[in-house]
């Protein structure tokens, strides 16, 4: 028996067939990060043994037989992981939940639609779950939708047209998962989850894995049922290459051993254990991206033993498997229409907020994208040109209303221009409600320039009443001091299973400091152990509150961030990385210090606070220094300092988070092009999260130890469609004997922060009155002369209105002493405001 090996280069294969020569991308994989690798391995497996229902696994089965598995193509590029998950299993599962023929090619889906939002604009590698991501998020057009072809355009086009988008939202993923196959039960679980994915269905899925091409070893069978047939009997080692199993078959056999026998229990690898990987009988059906031509029509077998051999060794990446569940059944309920024109897409990030307030200047909650988020490389946003106009389904917001189903929704185009190179412009946006007859709501302004390295937003008031979630319980809460309280949310008028979140927020402040960040003797050194891509725990002098959870101890990361809940170093140099972690970043970029320059991580404590500094250098670069610090205090309040060295910061990110996605802030030092000399940011939570906790199920409970009279919870519950509902939770302390407070006709809480320091701040008064109305504020200065005035219509209860040191033409004031009178129809009360800077 002759072994073949089909011998690839880094660059591209190249083999001959009927004399003519072809070349194969084999850089089709991107390198992941170890924190990347670690959450992949932490992503739910899928267990055979959970279902009680499956059925029996045949012998043989092959899926690419089925009228679902679409025809084998010729990947362009190195878009090898969206080939295999996009086009074939994507495209198969689809096909399979809708009985639907693959042949058609209204029934088949793109390559290039995920992958060119994830190549860099330059072709580079992606994996299958990458692009899952996308579709998860915005859905997937079919190949007759996006232009005739899985590649139409090339590796840089954006598919532009929002009817186009809007065809692409019903197809969705539900979820995708894991497969453990390094052991003989994670090949049972492959095989019953390709036979009925454990559930009895009459039809199972595929599966996507990773290895490497550069060469493979392969064979063809002499002689029996399988003769001529190829076999893959060892990967190379550098895992390079996406693909995708179809089928197995466990009669098919190969002697690697060479010694005249087919077996399955013997050490034939001489480890002293007989398992999976001494099998020489059974093989899995590969289909490939590199046509027809390459093997058997575009397939070939491979060895069962070689999905539980290392990677190293010869076996398949990380010894897993990629599957997912479709969604074939889902409409969108809201979408988002933006046409806008810019010349580098990759300095371009979208995102979409909502406030149930129609009058509201700032969103209740905001979600960004897995598309037009930095990403295309150096290229107009359509690839070839500067237009675009893009559909993003926004059915998360379809519930967010008040009662009276108003809300405002919100577009934020962020910039990331520090040298001002590029220049682009919103041209329209407009809200689409499909529960509503497909009624447009068209944002007045039009062809609005966007703001050089800044945020530019536009909103639009919308009406939203038709199919809403509703949230079924009490809005306030009654407790007395120190009292325990618990109650249990439901909601109706949804899909189930629902999800329930606590929405968490921070206020940030800005202002100047007049010290110098320095450090000298009375600073502790924090010792990482190196200088690079390291991490170390600091002890705090008192317990912090950050996010609702107390802690004694941070993690100190040499790229310019503090983490909770991370025992080792995790690289938070971008906004997306950042989300995933419970980290305070005030610089997060690729950083390392140079001790020969006394440069390092530093502490100085008191009773009341501790301040880390960050002296330190780009990495690799001692002439590039950066000095910065975060404080923390015993009132769990954060404050950011960047010393007088920042004026060229590069990409960095800069913000908290709570690591969930959801809750996070980002600074506004992200925002400069040069950040000022001696620039500090406050940032402190807008209520009181310690001992108050929200479970998934939407059991909301805790207790309220301090004297507040009153803490303001924003809870969202999340439906099986994507549909969320908002519901404001005020939990009112105070009160003797259960007894409870009749709202006065005008009562203020509090008017905070006072002193309002600097611009960009804000300071909000709370107030209650005891019915609907329309509550004035108006600012006056030393001279009562009025400066400002704000007027809105507020509901029985608890209500907040916000002063930003501006007068009524929009400019900022100078400092000095101001005052408020807020007024009611029947009552005025008054206050002081001290503004400086």
């Amino acid at each position: 028996m002759k072994k073949i090996i089909i011998t690839i280069s880094i660059a591209c294969l190249i083999f001959a067939l009927s004399a003519e020569k072809k070349f194969y991308d084999v850089n089709g994989l991107r390198k992941l990060s170890p924190e990347e690798l670690q959450e992949l391995r932490e992503r739910p497996q899928f267990n055979a043994t959970m279902f009680r229902n499956e059925r029996e696994l045949p012998e043989a089965l092959n899926n690419a037989n089925t009228p679902f598995f679409p025809p084998v193509i010729q990947q362009e590029g190195g878009s090898c992981g969206q080939a295999s998950g996009v086009y074939y299993q994507f495209g198969y599962e689809m096909n399979r939940l809708r009985g639907a023929n693959a042949d058609v090619q209204g029934n088949q889906y793109p390559t290039h639609f995920t992958w060119n939002f994830l190549n860099g604009g330059a072709g580079m590698g992606s994996y299958p779950f990458d692009g899952w991501t996308i579709i998860d998020k915005v859905g997937c057009p079919d190949i007759t939708t996006y232009g005739g072809h899985f590649a139409e355009g090339g590796n840089t086009r954006w598919m532009s047209g929002y009817d186009n988008y809007r065809a692409g939202m019903t197809n969705r993923i539900k979820n995708h998962l894991n497969i453990d196959v390094s052991d003989e039960d994670g090949l049972h679980n492959l095989k019953q989850w390709m036979t009925d994915k454990g559930i009895g269905d009459e039809t199972g899925g595929i599966a996507n894995f990773a290895a490497g091409v550069s060469p493979i070893s392969m064979d063809y069978i002499p002689d029996g049922e399988y003769a001529g047939k190829s076999i893959i009997t060892e990967w190379s080692h550098e895992p390079n290459h996406a693909m995708t199993f179809v089928g197995f078959d466990d009669n098919v056999c190969y002697d690697i051993n060479g010694d005249g026998q087919f077996t399955n229990d013997i050490d034939i690898n001489n480890d002293g254990e007989v398992n999976l990987k001494d099998w020489e009988r059974g093989a899995l059906i590969v289909a490939n991206s590199w046509g027809s031509g390459w093997e058997d029509n575009g397939f070939s077998y491979m060895m069962y033993r070689l999905l539980a051999i290392p990677c190293e060794e010869g076996g398949i990446w990380e010894n897993m498997v990629f599957v997912l569940n479709g969604r074939a059944d889902y409409e969108p309920k809201l979408g988002l229409k933006v046409t806008m024109n810019h010349n580098c897409r990759k300095k371009i990030r979208l995102a979409a907020g909502i406030s149930q307030d129609p009058d509201a200047e700032l969103p209740d909650w905001q979600i960004d994208f897995p598309i037009v988020n930095f990403q295309g490389g150096d290229h107009g946003m359509n690839g070839y040109g500067n237009e675009i106009e893009l559909g993003i389904d926004i059915t998360d917001f379809a519930g967010i209303v008040s009662e009276t189903g108003a809300a405002k929704i919100f577009l934020a185009v962020q910039e990331n221009d520090p040298d001002n190179s590029s220049y682009g412009e919103i041209t329209g946006f407009s809200i689409i409600n499909y529960q509503n007859n497909d009624e447009e709501t068209i944002c007045p302004q039009t062809n609005i320039p966007i703001e050089n390295n800044g945020v530019t937003s536009l909103s639009v008031p919308v009406s939203l009443t038709d199919g809403n979630i509703e949230i079924i319980g009490d809005s306030n809460i009654y407790i007395n001091h120190d009292e325990e309280f618990e109650t249990q949310f439901n909601a109706v008028n949804g899909t189930e299973p629902y999800v329930w979140n606590m929405l968490k927020k921070y206020n940030e402040t800005e202002t100047d400091i007049d010290e110098e960040l320095e450090i000298d003797e009375t600073w502790t050194f924090i010792n990482t152990n190196t200088t690079d891509d390291d991490f170390a725990y600091s002890d705090l002098p008192f317990t912090f509150n950050f996010y609702g959870k107390n802690y004694d101890r941070v993690g100190v990361l040499t790229d310019g961030s503090l983490v909770f809940d991370v025992d080792h170093f995790v690289g938070l140099r971008s906004l997306s990385n950042l989300k995933k972690y419970k980290a305070i970043t005030p610089f997060g970029r690729d950083l390392q210090s140079f001790p020969e320059y006394g440069e390092g991580i530093f502490s100085k404590a008191t009773e009341d606070e501790i301040t880390f500094q960050w002296n330190t250098s780009e990495y690799n670069n001692p002439g590039k220094n950066f000095r910065f610090a975060v404080v923390l205090t015993r009132e769990n309040e954060i404050k950011f300092i960047f010393g007088n060295n920042l004026s060229e910061p590069g990409n960095f990110v800069s913000g908290i988070s709570d690591g969930s996605g959801l809750n996070y802030e980002i600074s506004s030092a992200n925002y400069y092009n040069n950040i000022p000399d001696n620039y500090a940011l406050t940032f402190t939570s807008d209520s009181d999260y310690e001992n108050v906790n929200l479970t998934e199920d939407g059991f909301f409970s805790g207790t309220k130890e301090n004297n507040a009279y009153v803490s303001e919870y924003k809870i969202l519950v999340t439906d099986y469609d994507h549909t969320s509902a908002m519901k404001t939770i005020r939990v009112l302390s105070g009160v003797e004997n259960e007894t409870v407070p009749y709202f006065e006709e005008l009562k203020v809480i509090n008017c905070y922060p006072n002193p309002l320091i600097s611009q960009r701040s804000e300071t909000t008064i709370s107030f209650e009155i005891n019915k609907p109305q329309t509550v004035n504020l108006n600012i006056y200065n030393i001279k009562g002369q009025k400066v400002s005035s704000v007027n809105k219509k507020c509901k029985t209860g608890f209500n907040k209105l916000s002063w930003k040191g501006i007068n009524s033409n929009g400019k900022y004031v100078t400092e000095g002493v101001y005052f408020y009178k807020i007024s009611t129809e029947k009552n005025e009360k008054y206050g002081k405001i001290l503004l400086l800077k």
